[in-house]
């Protein structure tokens, strides 16, 4: 064998006199004394090369029955036919699996932000597969995809998450089914934890502070989950008021329609469309926390699961002045607060005013002055007539908005 240190050594691609070729890519020739190294790929190793192996010889550990056999690190490769092709007896399918996601991940993961979860996650667990042991589907891989064909209990639709069949039990077609069913799971775990639907195009006036999962958690606590369903399940909000539109999905779909068929859907898409807003909340709404419904106009103090107190309350009107949708945590109060008009209010009703009438504002105790910059500011004073009263919550946000006491 002939060939200088540094070539390549596989897939066709040696360079140097009678360099041998192996199926996989990544082989270089590290030394002149005829070792080879499959780069990057750890016990991957090989100690030495020598061609002449037959068909069938294994090559690994020591235990060579070929002229010469290559002695691998890993004990589990061996050759399959006479062009040095090698499989793992194990699995049929690490080289092919890691083929896949270190050349051709993004036709298989097409997201993105998930591609090096993935793959540092397939490498941790030196390539092998999640899904498949021994050319067979593991138990967590039918676990799975029953789960998925069943979450339109959920809300969601089924056909949003399409699992692999794994009928094709070749090592390349296991290895595309590995990644989809991967790829599929990680969408649920997305979808589950965020929603399906982006809050950005459904208003202006909603924000909330998203927490992806992060891919390798999602597939690492599935390959130590004993209950791989309640692991997916737990990707959903675990709130009671999720768990009782879940429980009213399911009422909802059993009861006959009565002859009017769309009032029961619109009755269905409205419980979909409020578990979805649940997916946008944070998972911990803290022990003690503040529950605004603005349907039904009512505030309540939440602690420990049950009622404090509850208030009826004013809200924004619909449309322009529509009542934000957010979730922020309370830093501060103001006693005796002074409310400074909003702009969009300056703008919209107190300039026209002041234009038809000079003193109407000083009528209902605003005053007016000018910013540092120079822009009119309209505000009223702390008092009884304040339009505050005399206590305001506060809790930063990027709409400017808080709760207060009605003057």
């Amino acid at each position: 064998i002939w060939a200088i240190t540094g070539s390549i050594v596989a897939g066709g691609h040696g360079r140097g006199s009678g360099a041998d070729q192996l199926d996989n890519p990544r082989a270089v020739w590290p030394d002149g004394a005829g070792g080879v190294v499959v780069a990057d790929a750890g016990n991957f190793r090989v100690q030495r090369w020598a061609s002449g192996a037959s068909s069938g010889t294994t090559v690994a550990g020591g235990n060579g029955s070929g002229s010469s056999a290559t002695q691998f690190a890993d004990p589990g490769w061996k050759y399959v036919d006479s062009a040095c092709g090698y499989l793992h007896q194990k699995t049929g399918s690490y080289v092919t699996l890691r083929d896949l996601i270190e050349n051709k991940l993004a036709t298989y993961v097409p997201r993105k932000d998930d591609r090096a979860d993935v793959e540092a996650f397939y490498r941790a667990r030196g390539f092998a597969p999640l899904w498949v042991e021994k050319g067979a589907l593991l138990q967590r891989a039918t676990d799975a995809m029953a789960f998925l064909k069943g979450v339109e209990a959920d809300g969601f639709d089924p056909a949003d998450y399409p699992t692999p069949k794994f009928s094709d039990t070749s090592p390349d077609a296991r290895a595309a089914d590995e990644l989809a069913l991967t790829h599929v799971v990680l969408t649920f775990a997305r979808h589950a934890r965020t929603g399906r639907v982006s809050f950005t195009r459904v208003s202006g006036s909603i924000w909330f502070d998203l927490k992806f999962p992060e891919p390798a958690g999602v597939l690492n606590d599935i390959a130590g989950a004993s209950d791989v369903r309640a692991t997916l399940a737990s990707f959903n909000p675990q709130q009671p008021g999720y768990k009782a539109l879940k429980a009213a999905l399911a009422t909802e779909r059993e009861r006959a329609d009565d002859g009017n068929a769309k009032a029961k859907t619109a009755r269905i898409d409205s419980i979909v469309a409020n578990m979805e807003r649940w997916r946008w909340l944070p998972r911990d709404l803290g022990t003690v926390h503040v529950m605004v419904n603005i349907p039904d106009y009512t505030l309540k103090v939440m602690e420990g699961g049950k009622q404090k107190w509850t208030t009826r309350i004013v809200t924004g009107k619909p449309g322009q002045m529509a009542t934000p949708l957010l979730s922020e945590t309370m830093k501060y109060i103001t006693v005796n607060p002074t409310w400074n008009v909003p702009p969009s209010i300056i703008r919209n009703e107190y300039l026209p005013a002041l234009s038809r009438d000079s003193g109407a504002l000083a009528r209902i105790g605003l005053q007016v002055g000018r910013n540092k910059d120079g822009s009119i500011r309209i505000f009223q004073p702390p008092g009884e007539k304040n339009a505050l009263g005399r206590i305001r919550f506060n809790f930063p946000n990027r709409f400017l908005v808080y709760q207060h006491e009605i003057g």
